[in-house]
C-alpha cells in the first residue's frame, strides 16, 4: 500500500518536471521580449485639463493631420488628442465627407480651446474642444448623415446625465449622446465647430474669458489659447491609430498575427497551452492520490470445525 502510494507521487512529480522542462522549451523557442502583460483592475488616467481647477492636472494637448483624396472621396479621417485615455476624437469613414471640386487633400484638427460663449442649459464639464475639417484650400467641410462620423469625448466625471453640444458660432446646440462607458460619450455629426460635454445644472466656470450664451463673443479667447492656431496641414496620407478609445481600453485597426520568435520559432499560444494543461495534470495528479482512503486491511479468519 506504501509502495503504490509513492509510485503515485513519483508519477505526480514527473508530470510537474514535464511542465517545467516546458516551459523551458517554449522560452528557449519563443522568448519573450518582456513581461508577461497583468491584466488587471485598470486605474483611470486623471483629466487633463487646459485651464485646470485647483488641485487638478493641466496641460491638455491636441491633434491634427490630413489624408489624401482617392475618386473624389476622402480617405479615412481617424484623430484623437494624445493623453493615454484620448479626451476628444473623430473618425470619419472614407467617402463620407462632402467634397468641394477641385479638393485634393483633407486636413483635420482637435484642439483645446476657451469656449467664446458659455451653454446656458447647463455647464461644461471638462474642456471645450475646437475640431475642423477642411479641404487643402482651407474651405470648412460637412459630411454626410447616413456617413456616420463620430465624435467621442471623455469627460472627468462619470455621472450617465451628461451630453455632447456643438457651438457653430450660433450657440450651444445639444446633440443625440450615447453613454460608451464611464465618463465616454459619442456622438454622430454632420459639421463641425467647438464641442462639449455638458452636464445639467450651474457651476462655477472654468473659463474666466468666457461670455454667458447669447452675449457678445469673446473675441480672441479661442486663439489666444495654446495649439488654437488655424489649420494648414500639409497634404498626406499619414492616418492616426483607429477606432474609438475608451478608458482602459486599446483601439487596433486589425488583429496581429501571433506572436513568435524572430527566428521563426513555434507560436507561444499553443505551447502556453501544453503547459498550463501538463502542470495542472501534475498538480491534479498530486491531490487526488493524496486524499484517496487506503483500502481497509485484510481481514485473516482461521478454519472453524464444527
Amino acid at each position: 500500500m506504501v509502495r503504490g502510494v509513492s509510485r503515485d507521487r513519483r508519477v505526480g512529480l514527473v508530470a510537474l518536471g514535464l511542465g517545467l522542462v516546458l516551459i523551458g522549451l517554449a522560452q528557449r523557442l519563443a522568448p519573450l521580449a518582456e513581461p508577461p502583460l497583468f491584466d488587471g483592475v485598470y486605474v483611470p488616467q486623471p483629466y487633463v485639463w487646459l485651464v485646470p481647477p485647483a488641485g487638478a492636472k493641466g496641460g491638455a494637448k491636441g491633434a491634427k493631420g490630413s489624408v489624401g483624396v482617392e475618386g473624389g472621396a476622402n480617405k479615412l479621417v481617424a484623430v484623437a488628442t494624445p493623453e493615454q485615455d484620448p479626451q476628444a476624437q473623430i473618425l470619419a469613414t472614407a467617402g463620407a465627407l462632402i467634397l468641394p471640386a477641385g479638393s485634393t487633400a483633407v486636413g483635420f484638427s482637435i484642439q483645446p480651446v476657451l469656449p467664446e460663449r458659455l451653454p446656458g442649459d447647463g455647464h461644461i464639464d471638462g474642456n471645450v474642444y475646437r475640431i475642423t475639417i477642411t479641404n487643402q484650400a482651407g474651405t470648412p467641410l460637412t459630411a454626410l448623415a447616413s456617413a456616420l462620423v463620430t465624435i467621442v469625448m471623455v469627460s472627468p466625471h462619470t455621472d450617465p446625465d451628461r451630453t455632447i453640444e456643438i457651438d457653430t458660432g450660433q450657440g450651444w446646440q445639444p446633440l443625440k449622446t450615447q453613454n460608451q462607458g464611464p465618463g465616454v460619450w459619442l456622438a454622430v455629426v454632420t459639421q463641425f465647430g467647438e464641442f462639449a460635454v455638458v452636464a445639467p445644472g450651474a457651476a462655477a466656470s472654468p473659463y474666466p474669458t468666457a461670455t454667458p450664451s447669447g452675449g457678445a463673443s469673446a473675441s480672441g479667447a479661442g486663439s489666444s489659447a495654446p495649439g488654437t492656431s488655424d489649420l494648414q496641414p500639409p497634404p498626406s496620407d499619414d492616418v492616426p491609430s483607429i477606432g474609438v478609445v475608451g478608458p482602459g481600453t486599446t483601439a487596433s485597426p486589425s488583429p496581429g498575427p501571433a506572436a513568435t520568435d524572430s527566428s521563426g520559432g513555434l507560436p507561444v499560444a499553443p505551447i502556453a497551452v501544453v503547459v498550463v494543461l501538463a502542470v495542472i495534470g501534475g498538480a491534479f495528479a498530486l491531490w487526488s492520490r493524496g486524499r484517496r482512503k487506503p483500502p481497509p486491511p485484510p481481514v485473516y479468519r482461521g478454519a472453524h470445525r464444527r
